[in-house]
């Protein structure tokens, strides 16, 4: 009985000392290679035997091995008590058995340390070129994953009909000013004060210059808005359009005429979607904007869109432009009404819209924005010259510390008396093109809208016409194109992309990151349970 039991360790006794060493932590270094190199000398083999022998010395009370476990795989070592350790010995666990390529070639036995060192480099460049590209697919759909196509299905096409903006030289009635200036004295420093408030813009500020800085201090700044308010001039423009028996037929309100505050003075818009954002009568709460604006649209059925403005009594500068928009000082005016003139202007049109998909996406993707996406002070919806107007104020704010009074402020920021209007006169063309001194462009962070038409307009005719000032703006070819926006490269686009390469890189697939999410929660979790119950019972 005793010499069957020596033969059943001497069989078990080499099994359970390669199993013992079957896993070598990395960490031992050049010098644990050194040292089982010396121990794997001549001697070697009378060790293993001697091993062997005390194994079957002790052989009749050996019994049979536990099954093979976590604790079992991990490498055993003298501090494995120590915190460090047990850490090291789960992590090479995990390299041990994981789907990832490359961690089998760090935990397989006698291997010499160059072989380490150079998987573990090649492990390093694979991982390096992985997240390079990974980053630069995330980058691409972050920053740049729509396109701009053409579109040619004419038929379909709807085009929003332009807007016209007229800003009269005089925008105040001259009577009620007359009456002014009688009774407080008609004396050309306050004829000159008036008139600037009156017809506010950057250009008009520099008409100051020879007025003193405390001239004025009787009206507060913040008065001047509802004093020019008071004294403006109420025109009775007539507009009419060939879509306007559309709108008859349909029972629809006409397209609202609205006197607006801009960087040129008081205008009067017609068919335009955001111009009552601009009414100083919205900003101090006394109306609010309709809840149904009608505006004028062509169809390739309905023939040409012909526009038309008749019963203009003032010099004017005229602006055509996108329904959806608003002039500001740094548009440039297509349109400038003489006495007893009619001008008529051809207009050309080029939609841009927004696939339903795009619109899915962020600001920051999209590198646009809707009406909706406001995130300015001075309006609840968006636009691109809102926002030029908004950067305007601000800058003005830094420059000269106080803001000019034809913007919505609501009492946030200081108006500007006659001192600050003559900071404003000094630096008009920096706040007009918003270019700093050394011509450098300011950045405003302004978005053009995602859906909006451009229009692009040339003088057709003038001639005399003894019936007053009008003008005529007609589309008379339909677009043939328009431009639409789409998504090119999308979030599945991403993902193939970046699972494509860590497939190539590393072998990583969904699996791999399920077993490796497992590893760090519900495997580690019962080895640390198992971990103490072995330290109670030591």
């Amino acid at each position: 009985m005793i010499k069957q039991g020596s033969q059943k360790a001497e069989l078990l006794a080499p099994s359970l000392y390669q199993h013992e060493l079957r896993v070598e932590p990395l960490a031992l270094g050049l010098r644990g290679l050194l040292k089982r190199k010396r121990l794997a000398g001549p001697g070697a083999g009378m060790r293993m035997g001697t091993g062997a022998g005390a194994g079957a010395g002790s052989g009749s009370a050996a019994s049979a091995p536990e099954p093979e476990d976590d604790s079992a795989r991990a490498p055993r070592h003298r501090s494995c008590n120590n915190k460090v350790y047990a850490v090291w010995n789960y992590f090479w666990l995990f390299m041990e058995i994981s789907s990832i390529h490359g961690f089998n070639h760090l935990t397989t036995r006698h291997r010499s340390l160059w072989e380490y060192i150079f998987w573990i480099v090649i492990m390093v460049l694979c991982f390096a070129g992985c997240v390079a590209i990974a980053k630069s697919t995330w980058t691409r759909y972050s920053e740049n994953p729509t396109v701009l196509s053409m579109d040619r299905d004419r038929y379909s096409f709807k085009i929003q009909g332009p807007s016209i903006t007229l800003c009269a030289f005089k925008a105040y009635n001259e009577k009620l000013f007359n009456a002014t200036l009688q009774k407080q004295g008609n004396t050309p420093m306050f004829n000159t004060f008036l008139r600037t408030i009156f017809n506010a813009t950057y250009k008009n500020f520099a008409n100051l210059n020879d007025i003193s800085e405390s001239f004025g201090d009787f009206i507060k700044p913040v008065n001047y808005q509802d004093i020019i308010y008071q004294y403006r001039v109420i025109n009775k423009l007539k507009f009419v359009s060939s879509y306007d028996d559309v709108i008859k037929k349909e029972g629809l309100p006409k397209p609202a005429q609205t006197q607006v505050l801009t960087e040129m003075g008081f205008c009067d818009t017609y068919n335009n979607e955001i111009a009552f954002y601009l009414d100083p009568a919205v900003w101090a709460g006394n109306s609010t904007p309709p809840t149904q604006n009608t505006l004028i649209y062509a169809f390739e059925s309905s023939g040409m869109l012909l526009s038309k403005v008749m019963n203009i009594k003032q010099f004017s500068k005229g602006y055509i432009h996108s329904a959806e928009e608003m002039p500001d000082a740094g548009s440039r005016y297509s349109v400038m009404m003489e006495t007893e003139k009619y001008l008529e202007y051809n207009v050309e049109a080029l939609a841009i819209t927004t696939s339903k998909e795009a619109r899915s996406l962020s600001v920051k993707q999209r590198r646009c924005r809707f009406l909706h996406e406001s995130h300015l002070e001075i309006s609840p919806i968006y636009s691109y010259t809102f926002c030029r107007m908004q950067c305007r104020m601000r800058l003005a704010l830094s420059i000269c510390h106080c803001v000019p009074h034809f913007y919505r402020n609501n009492g946030r920021y200081k108006v500007c008396s006659v001192r600050g209007m003559k900071c404003l006169a000094k630096h008009s063309e920096e706040l007009i093109k918003l270019r700093d001194m050394h011509n450098h462009r300011i950045e405003c962070d302004c978005l053009p809208l995602c859906d909006r038409t451009n229009f692009k307009i040339w003088l057709a005719g003038s001639m005399r016409w003894h019936l007053g000032m009008q003008v005529q703006y007609d589309m008379k070819q339909f677009p043939t194109m328009k431009i639409s926006r789409d998504v090119l490269f999308g979030f599945t686009d991403v993902l193939v992309n970046i699972g494509g390469t860590a497939g190539l890189f590393l072998g990583f697939s969904i699996l791999s990151l399920v077993e490796t999410v497992y590893f760090v929660t519900l495997r580690l979790f019962w080895h640390i349970v198992k971990l103490r119950r072995q330290s109670k019972l030591m």
